[in-house]
């Protein structure tokens, strides 16, 4: 973490404390644009179809 007094001397604005909404709850990062969020779960979805295809082929579990 940059400290505050510093903040001005990387960056071109006065130090801002990251305000509620934009946090989750952890609160460690930012939350993510819903098209992010879509992306992912369409990733997902098309892993766990390969990873169901790939057993369904091998029933027996040997790589």
């Amino acid at each position: 973490m940059i400290p505050e007094s510093e903040w001005h001397l990387i960056f071109d604005e006065p130090y801002r404390p990251p305000t509620e909404p934009q946090m989750c709850k952890r609160g460690q990062r930012p939350k993510d644009p819903p098209y992010i969020i879509r992306q992912r779960r369409a990733r997902y979805k098309k892993i766990m179809k390969l990873l169901q295809r790939q057993q369904q082929a091998d029933p027996e579990g040997g790589e």
